[in-house]
């Protein structure tokens, strides 16, 4: 009976330090299942925050805490007056832009940390989608 304990208490003890072992190897390579993210689209995506920013890039590396995003967009509505009815209406349309990250004031790198717990969203976008057409319009 005290053997059979004793090989109870060891294969706890074993199992135990295999997954502290595992979990110390995924902490330090940052590797998590969402690196399937990075693989499964090798073009654009859209990503959704929680506060409605939304940028348009490619996925990089993925773990538990931050998600890379490189070749970044975002959308910038701009006003576009069309014409007076009258002197109080007035017909307004949106026209949609995209921006490249890297022009502002600040002077950012072409590549950003997203706290991986704001993203609300991925879509993987098509090669002949809107945005994707406008980013190729941009790079050439």
């Amino acid at each position: 009976m005290k053997k059979d304990f004793q090989f109870a208490y060891a294969a706890i003890v074993v199992l135990l330090v295999a997954l502290i072992v595992g979990d110390a190897y995924i902490f330090l390579n940052g590797k998590t299942g969402s690196t399937a993210i990075k693989v499964a689209s090798g073009g654009y995506s859209a990503v959704f925050l929680a506060n409605g920013q939304v940028y348009f890039g490619k996925l990089g590396a993925a773990n538990r805490e931050y998600t890379i995003l490189t070749n970044i967009y975002y959308p910038y509505a701009q006003q576009a007056r069309l014409g007076q009815n009258s002197t109080r209406r007035r017909s307004v349309s949106q026209n949609v832009a995209l921006i490249k990250l890297g022009d502002e004031i600040q002077g950012p790198k072409d590549r950003i940390y997203i706290n991986t717990s704001q993203i609300i969203l991925i879509e993987h976008l098509k090669e002949d989608s809107q945005v994707v057409r406008k980013i190729r319009a941009f790079e050439n």
